[in-house]
């Protein structure tokens, strides 16, 4: 049987010049060709010159050219501007299905389809009982669509290089072991899974690892290994298949804004230790000889490990540049060239969205929204806490961040007020598109902000925080400090050139309000995944984006690093309804409402993202100046996005950080003999997720032209469930686990009354951090108290994944929470409905109510034997052993290993409260 996914596509319209103005041998996107017989063959294309009034086809320079193509039209009778190209054929496979599009189509569902084509792909090849790696195929290489281009005399094919190799394993954990003894050298990568034995796909569990020709013959060697193979070249174009889903949005919202649409630009990563400009040279000099582009390939000094093709207007180009790339060994995948962005709102987005907010302290409802009042009124604010804020700038003569020390630039300064070190990476300046308001600074002060003067409130969540900030971004010097400029974002390469300064200046928790559209598991996002697993204390947060309205669902639109397994991906809710007056629609502007605007999940492997959602909307805070000012301000300005939301949910983290760290979890003081002097991340991401309450309703887009009434923005509001892609865990809120009445709410113990006990391990017990081995189990055993509903979590911080894998999850846990001597079990919330468990996501929540646990004690049914009546569900207490005298029951919470190959055991944070958290709210 055959799988065809055909790429036909109306070709994307060339630029909008006159032929006159470029050169014979360039044209007006600065490609160059080797003579005028390249030039006519990629601008006078039947599809180019469909598009007349953009062609830079001359007559005068082509007309041979298009002498001929006008004859070849004339004898075929062919409608020569559709582009047909076969990009992908399977054989001999369980499914068969063929896309075939049409010229009256979008652009935008050439990829698309390529999307979902590739993701099947990698179902039937790395799936079923056998790997078939062979199965799929590109079929523009298949076609010799390239010429056959041979290495033989390349001097960088060496027996020392390492290549991506595929290595599928009869015996899991104890050959995983010993490959990484083979390949273990100072400039090893990781050796993610692409498939799990015993996964979705089957039965196979297939290895991804770097290795040269005397690492593959040894792991070939191995008892425990069926095959070690190169890595397919439709693997290479995975990550690009990632990534095609949203690309396709956004091609098909340029071409409804009638803008210039082109194939995008696409990243080359190269395999580790591979002599860049050596593979630059050589690429070009192969484009030239096959198509006579002389400079299609280039570097970039900001990212030494990749090489990068320009945007091209003809789809038949793009494809052959990236078959070249594709047939060049020392590349290890391709994907499309992304761009940071700042996930706040621009335009006339942001004036929708403004217009119908009053001119109120909004950042005053902030508190209350998220819960921290009351741990702020203890005194907890960050005190002693270094955050690390990476952003466009930040305005050091702000009320909100001026302190006595300016030598923050070359090395940290720790006893300063507020700003501890300036990395200026980019620069040392907050520049904005307006002038004023600077993103960076404006996150930073709804973080940390706290008035120098004394004079001006406080803005941050977590006011006595002092900041680690690194600057990444900066304006064209042809434009900056020019309303309309833009700030264009970059960042190190590597995750710890990234984060190792701030880390340096004490910071463990960091929130980034950026990320790049496009692949929600991008080289970043599993770089960043690959830093946390390294440094299990480290916590990111990160903003899910602002593309929720590219569509009419908004799903599967998260950005990157969002998509992380190990970060927390934030989503924008709505604020207080106090805070709207230009509409009262108090049922769907308020606080339970998940904003348009804010991107939705799933992922493209099906995990739930983002993590929890926070106010993101019109947010004031502390507001820039223009570059090169010094002037003293305490102005404040307006922004929305989900750049605003992370930095409330970072603030929040703080907060739960200091309360560890001081020992304040026991009983609701501060007590140095129970604080933690090591906080992991997961803990942290665990008791964030597990505060968070429900909400009801996620708002469709707000209309542009029509009018605004409530009854429209009614009918296109949609319910949340929870969780689900819209809300995640829902809005954390501290006050669901923080207690401090004097009681011991927070500790182990059912004493207090508000919020009802909680449970959470690692604490500050020596060897309380859990872990888990392959195959096995962990229980943990804790009571319920009579009347109280249940809500257990579990989080793990996981191995990196792999850009070229369907699925990124690479150590699965499963949590079941039972009555102890019962065999009734409780999964998780996301389970799966067929196998009743969740196989995608390193976050695990059971929720169930008292009745439920009671039940499954023989409880309900003793007590309807006895004739008791009605009132509550313990109103007649049984005496089953799990059911104590004052109606509380035993439970076990069971944490199972169902694959862990990658190290000895997993790590992970645990949480239980007996309480109703998230299941009341806003009711």
């Amino acid at each position: 049987m055959r799988f065809l996914s055909a790429l036909r596509g109306l070709l994307l319209a060339a630029a909008g010049v006159s032929s006159g103005s470029a050169a014979p041998h360039s044209d007006a996107q600065g490609l160059e060709f080797s003579d005028a017989a390249a030039f006519c063959r990629f601008h006078c294309s039947a599809f180019q010159l469909s598009r007349s009034s953009a062609s830079q086809c001359s007559p005068s320079l082509c007309s041979s050219h298009l002498r001929s193509l006008q004859e070849l039209q004339a004898a075929s009778g062919s409608d020569q501007r559709l582009q047909t190209i076969d990009m992908l054929t399977c054989t001999d496979v369980a499914q068969n299905a063929t896309l075939t599009l049409t010229a009256d189509e979008a652009p935008a569902r050439v990829f698309r389809e390529l999307h979902a084509a590739f993701f099947q792909a990698f179902d039937e090849m790395l799936g079923g009982d056998n790997v078939t790696v062979d199965a799929c195929q590109l079929a523009f290489l298949q076609d010799a669509l390239l010429p056959t281009v041979t290495d033989a005399d390349s001097a960088r094919e060496e027996a020392a290089e390492r290549k991506p190799l595929l290595a599928t394993l009869t015996d899991d954990r104890e050959c995983v072991i010993a490959i990484r003894g083979v390949c273990e050298t100072e400039d090893a990568v990781a050796t993610p899974l692409m498939t799990r034995r015993g996964d979705r796909l089957g039965d196979n569990t297939v290895l991804l690892v770097h290795a040269n020709a005397s690492m593959a013959d040894q792991i070939e060697a191995l008892d425990c290994v069926d095959s070690v193979l190169a890595l397919p070249a439709i693997l290479k174009l995975m990550p690009f298949a990632r990534s095609a889903a949203q690309l396709s949005v956004r091609l098909e919202q340029q071409t409804s804004r009638n803008e210039t649409v082109e194939v995008p630009a696409m990243e080359l990563r190269l395999v580790n230790g591979s002599d860049r400009d050596a593979v630059l040279e050589e690429l070009q000099q192969r484009a030239s000889q096959l198509f006579g582009l002389l400079n299609v390939f280039e570097a970039s000094d900001e990212q030494p490990k990749s090489l990068f093709t320009k945007p091209l207007q003809d789809l038949s180009a793009w494809t052959n540049v990236v078959a070249l790339a594709l047939a060049e060994s020392s590349v290890e995948w391709l994907d499309e060239r992304h761009e940071l962005t700042q996930n706040v709102l621009r335009g006339e987005e942001r004036a929708r969205w403004t217009q119908l907010q009053s001119h109120r302290r909004l950042d005053l409802y902030m508190p209350s929204l998220v819960g921290v009042e009351s741990a702020q009124d203890a005194g907890i604010r960050g005190n002693d806490v270094v955050v690390g804020i990476t952003d466009t700038g930040l305005y050091l003569y702000h009320d909100q961040f001026d302190q006595d020390e300016r030598q923050i630039f070359s090395d940290p300064v720790l006893s300063a007020r507020k700003v501890v070190m300036y990395s200026a990476w980019a620069d040392a300046t907050d520049q904005s598109e307006s002038v004023t308001c600077g993103h960076g600074t404006h996150v930073s002060g709804i973080l940390a902000g706290s008035s120098f003067s004394k004079q001006h409130a406080d803005l941050g969540i977590a006011d006595r925080a002092q900041i680690a900030f690194m600057d990444i971004g900066a304006q064209s010097k042809s434009c900056a400090g020019q309303t309309g400029c833009a700030v264009t974002l970059a960042t190190p390469a590597d995750a710890g050139g990234l984060l190792q300064k701030q880390m340096d200046a004490g910071a463990s928790i960091f929130s980034f309000s950026w990320g790049t559209p496009g692949s929600d598991y991008s080289s970043q996002a599993r770089d960043l995944d690959q830093f946390i697993y390294d440094h299990p204390t480290v916590l990111i947060v990160v903003a899910a984006g602002n593309s929720g309205e590219s569509s009419d669902t908004g799903q599967s639109t998260i950005s990157s690093p969002s998509g992380a397994k190990n970060v927390i991906s934030v989503g924008a809710s709505l604020n207080a309804a106090d805070s709207f007056t230009a509409f009262s629609c108090p049922n769907i502007f308020n606080e339970y409402s998940v904003a348009s605007f804010s991107s939705a999940g799933p992922t493209t492997d099906g995990r739930l993202k983002p993590d929890v959602v926070a106010p993101g909307m019109s947010l004031i805070s502390s507001q820039s100046e223009a570059p090169g000012s010094t002037k003293e301000s305490s102005a404040t300005c307006s922004l929305q996005g989900t750049s605003q939301a992370t930095p409330v949910v970072t603030g929040v983290a703080v907060l739960l950080f200091e309360w560890l760290r001081d020992g304040w979890w026991k009983d609701g003081s501060k007590n140095a003999d129970f604080g933690m002097k090591v906080v992991p991340a997961a803990l942290l991401k665990a008791l964030i997720i597990h505060s968070g309450d429900s909400l009801r309703k996620r708002m469709g887009a707000m209309p542009t032209s029509s009018v605004v009434s409530c009854a429209s923005l009614a009918s296109g509001a949609i319910d949340v469930t929870y969780p689900d892609v819209y809300q995640g865990y829902g809005k954390p809120n501290l006050t669901n686990i923080v207690d401090f009445s004097g009681g011991s709410g927070s500790g182990n113990s059912s004493n207090s009354t508000a919020p009802s006990s909680l449970y959470f391990l690692p604490n500050s017990t020596e060897g309380s951090e859990p872990a888990v081995a392959h195959g096995g189990e962990v229980v943990i055993l804790f009571t319920v108290a009579r009347d109280v509903d249940l809500r257990a979590t579990l989080v793990w911080t996981d191995p990196p994944g792999s850009t070229q894998a369907a699925s990124q999850l690479q150590h699965d846990l499963d949590l079941v929470v039972r009555v102890r001597n019962s065999t009734q079990t409780f999964g998780p919330v996301t389970a799966d409905s067929s196998t009743g468990r969740d196989a995608k996501n390193n976050v695990e929540m059971v929720q169930v109510s008292y009745a439920d646990l009671l039940a499954a004690a023989g409880g309900a049914n003793a007590s309807s034997a006895s004739g008791s009546g009605g009132g509550n569900a313990s109103d007649s207490v049984t005496h089953d052993p799990a059911v104590g005298v004052d109606g509380e029951i035993v439970v076990e919470a069971v944490i199972y290993g169902r694959s862990v190959l990658l190290s000895d055991a997993q790590t992970f944070a645990f949480v239980a409260s007996s309480s109703a958290i998230g299941s009341t709210s806003g009711s």
